[in-house]
């Protein structure tokens, strides 16, 4: 997770505010976005020149901040399309959500800054700080008398061994394993444990409340294209980047965002993202296509799973993020869609030739949401935002698996630090908001136990 030669899908994006009031609301105090903020700044290290003095971020934190040093001449011209869209710059980790923006990315300007990079790699000749690689966590070990979480068992080369706890159990495997983890633990929903033959220990919704931000891949082909755009990452950009950290390898493919306010009221956050890449994601298209935009739903409402496949850790578990099961979703997407190809007729862009790829099973379809619908079933796919699967809450709530301090229901001695405690997953990238989650656990955690930050 350290620097790497593409600094490829690091988008820097907390969040609406509002997102974390609603955590608040859902009955877990201490999390609205006045309580989260410090933390934000906390693990901030802004070195964008315009922003580093504002008020809404901090130079002073491990994480760094920066925008890319390399666009594409097609991406500097898709962010003056927006304006011409009718979007204002923003940033959108400010004041303002609703607009167009080059990306704020966890890079140094060069290489990856990665959560590893940045907090892992300072501390690792402590003495309390021992790291297993290439080890597998296969259950957590309760004590089922004491309902009390006593250590991990873990395989490492084959070796089966068992780690014991002497405090508590903190499980970071993300929203997909951890639930994976505890269930093979005995810790989920008791018809799902049953059937897969696992002794109940706790009957919680492991598992269930799945979110994922779904997006809607689309590569537009051009009529006119150039050079750099054919070449951009072939040996040449390998070679500038390996030897001077130089060129296309520098930035983040994943270059402009914009927020688009076209399904609510102005003072609502905006539920739709758009995302520009100079790159072909879609290799169907014809050699030479260099612009791909996606389309987010960035608040969606359905809600999937993630169940035990078989009772083998090494077995993937099945996972349904049923993207559309609300059909307002779908919805969303449609408007999306529409509004992306408005987007892409902003004058600026007309020099390009841009026409709409149509995929070959969409072939012949002649009304234009039939059309849409076709596509986005067939370009749907993951911007791997996985969350909620161990979702935080008040015990009283039997939606939840975790209290406000990420300890597990019923479950003594232990807590779940990860995605999968958001009760609702952030009007953005998750990457931050995960970091923020992380701060925010070590604080309590230290509270916990010295009762004091």
């Amino acid at each position: 997770m350290g620097g790497c030669s593409s600094i490829n899908g690091l988008v820097y994006a907390r969040g609406n505010p509002a997102d974390f009031d609603e955590w608040e609301q859902m009955g877990n105090p201490g999390w609205g976005f006045k309580d989260v903020f410090k933390y934000f700044l906390k693990l901030e290290g802004m070195t964008i020149p315009e922003l580093k003095k504002s008020p809404w971020h901090s130079r002073k934190g491990p994480l760094t901040v920066s925008y890319s040093r390399y666009y594409a001449s097609v991406i500097k011209d898709m962010f003056q399309a927006g304006i011409e869209f009718g979007m204002k710059p923003i940033d959108y980790n400010g004041d303002s959500h609703v607009g167009v923006s080059y990306a704020q990315t966890t890079s140094d300007g060069v290489t990856r800054a990665s959560s590893s990079k940045c907090y892992l790699d300072p501390i690792r000749k402590r003495p309390n700080l021992t790291v297993f690689k290439n080890t597998l966590v296969t259950k957590v070990l309760i004590n089922k008398k004491k309902r009390t979480a006593v250590g991990v068992r873990c395989l490492t080369s084959g070796e089966q061994y068992d780690i014991m706890a002497k405090k508590e159990v903190i499980l970071s495997a993300g929203a997909i394993n951890t639930p994976q983890i505890l269930m093979l633990s005995g810790v989920g929903p008791k018809e799902h444990l049953e059937e897969k033959g696992i002794p109940v220990i706790a009957d919680l919704p492991v598992g269930k409340n799945l979110q994922d931000h779904g997006m809607v891949v689309l590569s537009f082909n051009q009529e006119n294209f150039t050079e750099e755009c054919e070449k951009q990452y072939g040996d040449d950009a390998a070679y500038n980047y390996a030897k001077n950290r130089q060129g296309v390898l520098t930035s983040n493919n994943l270059a402009i965002l914009a927020y688009p306010n076209n399904t609510q009221a102005p003072d609502l956050p905006p539920n739709l993202q758009f995302t520009f890449a100079a790159e072909n994601f879609v290799f169907q298209t014809a050699p030479g296509t260099c612009l791909t935009g996606l389309v987010v739903n960035i608040n969606p409402k359905s809600r999937g799973t993630v169940k035990l496949n078989t009772t083998s850790i090494f077995d993937a578990p099945l996972i349904d993020p049923n993207y559309y099961g609300v059909e307002e979703d779908l919805d969303i997407t449609i408007l999306g869609v529409q509004q992306i190809y408005k987007y892409l007729k902003a004058p600026i862009l007309s020099k390009y030739g841009f026409s709409n790829f149509t995929f070959e099973a969409c072939i012949g379809i002649q009304n234009e949401i039939d059309y849409i619908k076709c596509t986005i079933k067939y370009q749907t796919t993951t911007i791997y935002h996985p969350c909620g699967t161990t979702r935080m809450g008040s015990e009283l709530d039997k939606s939840t698996v975790v209290n406000s301090e990420l300890k597990v229901h019923s479950i003594k001695r232990l807590r779940v630090v990860d995605a999968g405690v958001m009760p609702r997953i952030t009007r953005g990238n998750t990457n931050a908001p995960t970091i923020m989650i992380a701060e925010k656990a070590s604080d309590i955690i230290k509270w916990t136990y010295f009762g004091k930050f």
